[in-house]
């Protein structure tokens, strides 16, 4: 931790450094007394702006390229018996209580027709992410599913979903999904396209 300082600390002097010659050539000779606290200021914040860009994904969520990958895993498997109610259409999924309860919420107001799941979907797959157990399923626009369509990931145990949402080719999340979770509904989602 003190060598990432250390190195902060470098960067913030050589920053100033560059910032009080660009001063000097514009300025004049010396720069002393305001102008001096000014381009420390300046330096400072440039340094933090620089140290600190983030990147904003399609669901308006912060993500800070300097940060490691996030280890997600995920991979199919075959319904647990305790699970196999779930083994349905999304029409049909959303006559089971707990299930439709996670999904609205994660709709809040939207509430456009599609949304109701009564369009082409394919039957809810187990996925297990990072070892917990959800039921995927999706759905989409009649006709429009290239450009209106949702990936949902449910989970049982917890009674909550989360889900990828596309209207007219933008992405949102829904239900406030971690790292890991985006990262694999954006991966089903395509999976889904290549089908």
């Amino acid at each position: 931790m003190e060598q990432k300082h250390q190195k902060t600390d470098g960067e913030a002097k050589k920053m100033k450094k560059f910032i009080q010659r660009i001063v000097q050539r514009t300025c004049g000779r010396e720069v002393s007394g305001m102008k001096r606290i000014f381009i420390n200021m300046f330096a400072l914040l440039l340094l933090v702006f620089l140290t600190t860009i983030d990147v904003v994904n399609a669901g308006g969520n912060f993500v800070t390229p300097m940060l490691e990958p996030i280890a997600c895993n995920y991979e199919f498997a075959a319904f647990p018996s305790r699970l196999k109610e779930y083994e349905l259409y999304p029409w049909e999924l959303l006559k089971n209580k707990d299930f439709r309860t996670a999904y609205y919420k994660i709709l809040g107001t939207k509430n456009d027709k599609w949304l109701r799941l009564k369009g082409p979907g394919i039957m809810s797959k187990h996925v297990v992410i990072n070892q917990q157990s959800f039921v995927m399923t999706d759905s989409c626009k009649t006709h429009e599913c290239g450009e209106f369509n949702i990936v949902i990931l449910y989970e049982p145990d917890r009674k909550i979903s989360y889900g990828l949402l596309r209207e007219d080719g933008k992405l949102s999340f829904l239900g406030e999904p971690s790292a890991c979770y985006q990262q694999a509904l954006q991966n089903l989602e395509l999976g889904n396209k290549a089908h």
